[in-house]
């Protein structure tokens, strides 16, 4: 399915997802998890365009277009339930010694020939950035990019900014994972 879209709808506050959320923190790092999930059902199926209508919990419906990177789309048939589920997450710690710069990756994964729609996509993106200035009366700590780009922002409470210095590495890390699947009722 288009999972741009079906994104969009599943965290959208007026579809219905169940959304769970959590933060892991210690004295030098903040970890924040996002997961989203949402539940439709496939109401009709135009094969010519290939759109599907779907109904979602709260009655609601939405089409999505699907296009030909949705393989095995013939399997997708009225009743069919679709879930998706979005799980996002930042991460940022101290990381002495870290050296400057941005590395992603990620993997796709797609169902089978012949089988129900449905796959997974998971990317990550990170980047070490080294502290410039420490403001502890503000709580404010100003990263230094590769190039020289400088941004200021608030730290949380639970830092312990004594076991920072300037010159000292810290790498933020985004995760985002999204799993779509067809299923017969």
């Amino acid at each position: 399915m288009p999972v741009t879209l079906l994104i969009l709808s599943a965290c959208s506050t007026s579809t219905p997802a169940e959304q769970t959320s959590a933060v892991h923190t210690s004295a030098t790092s903040t970890t924040f998890v996002d997961t989203y999930r949402a539940t439709a059902t496939v109401a009709a199926v135009d094969a010519t365009t290939r759109k599907v209508k779907l109904t979602l919990a709260n009655g609601k419906h939405i089409t999505v277009k699907c296009g030909p990177d949705v393989a095995n789309f013939n399997q997708i048939h009225i009743n069919d339930v679709v879930k998706v589920t979005v799980t996002e997450e930042v991460a940022a710690y101290l990381d002495k010694g870290g050296r400057l710069g941005v590395t992603s990756d990620g993997s796709l994964e797609a169902a089978a020939i012949g089988a129900k729609p449905g796959g997974a996509l998971v990317e990550r993106v990170q980047e070490t950035v080294k502290i410039a200035a420490i403001d502890t009366k503000t709580r404010e700590v100003t990263f230094r990019d590769k190039d020289g780009i400088s941004k200021t922002v608030k730290v949380r409470e639970h830092i312990d900014l004594a076991k920072a210095k300037v010159g000292d590495s810290v790498t933020i890390s985004h995760t985002l994972g999204i799993a779509v699947s067809v299923e017969k009722p």
